[in-house]
């Protein structure tokens, strides 16, 4: 095939890219056509015709390392944002660079959606992971709550005994099952939440019953000054007794931490990497919120 004088001079400078650019736009042709027609002219012997060997060499496209990631992952239209980003290239110029690019790239361009969904599998599963470590961590904060409190008003708690009256045993309430003592302690009617001391989920209304009749005398620390009750109807006024009630809620605090905060400061930044890292530099001054803005960046 003859072509253009202009096409030839742009593959005499080496720029095959720039060649194919021009035949397409002066026959109208698609990319494969034009680009098959250039490297069949390269080929017949007309380039060696036209030029000396060392005007016209193949040229060997070279793309951005975040532009090759984006196409790596199926993402064609970052691609083209991000090859903008780096080179002053219009719109139409930058699609044409990365098509020409796939098209000698095989095996990128027949696989793209199969990354697209492995990458959106991969946000949607961090997704869930920030979710679940965000509501396990909030659903302890009462832990947290209760051991602030209890760490500080610390010196009024007294060690005493409280008399078990009464079992207080609760499932129909939508926080789950709640249970404790309603008795007495230094001459005054008090509530006493002590999920530590017994499993009741094994036990049981019958069998907490049998462990803790009425008239059962426990061990506990007592502070009528804090608050009285917290969610579930936990009292902070009675507390199991522990050798060191200090300990016991700094061991509290310090077990949310590790394992309810911590999860969710990794899967955070883990998430934050990950945005970060797969959206380039320039198109952080301002969030797309769709297709349209999209498409108005590049």
């Amino acid at each position: 095939m003859d072509l253009p004088d202009y096409v030839i001079e742009a593959l005499s400078h080496g720029n095959k890219i720039e060649a194919i650019k021009r035949l397409r736009q002066a026959r109208h042709m698609g990319l494969a056509e034009a680009k098959a027609a250039v490297e069949s002219w390269q080929g017949s012997g007309s380039a060696a015709r036209c030029s000396s060997p060392a005007q016209v060499r193949p040229q060997t496209l070279q793309l951005p390392e975040d532009v090759v990631a984006a196409l790596h992952s199926g993402n064609k239209i970052e691609a083209i944002k991000r090859l903008r980003l780096a080179q002053p290239l219009g719109l139409k110029d930058a699609r044409d660079t990365v098509e020409v690019w796939l098209a000698e790239q095989p095996d990128i361009a027949a696989t793209p959606g199969k990354a697209a969904r492995s990458a959106s599998r991969a946000s949607l599963l961090l997704t869930l992971a920030v979710i679940a470590t965000f509501t396990w961590m909030f659903v302890h904060l009462v832990d947290v709550a209760a051991a602030i409190i209890v760490l500080s008003h610390h010196d009024g708690y007294q060690q005493t005994t409280f008399s078990v009256e009464a079992l207080h045993y609760q499932t129909d309430d939508e926080s789950g099952l709640r249970w404790g003592f309603e008795g007495h302690i230094a001459g005054r009617s008090e509530r006493f939440y002590a999920p530590t001391l017994a499993d009741a989920d094994a036990l049981g209304y019958a069998g907490l019953r049998r462990r803790f009749p009425p008239g059962a005398q426990l061990a506990v620390w007592y502070n009528p000054h804090v608050t009285r009750t917290l969610f579930q109807g936990r009292s902070l006024h009675v507390l199991p007794f522990t050798e060191s009630l200090a300990a016991n809620e700094i061991a509290r605090l310090q077990w949310w931490a590790v394992y309810c905060l911590l999860p969710f400061v990794l899967v955070l930044g883990i998430a934050a990497r990950r945005q970060k890292r797969h959206q380039p530099t320039g198109c952080r001054k301002r969030p797309t919120t769709g297709t349209l803005d999209i498409m108005a960046d590049i």
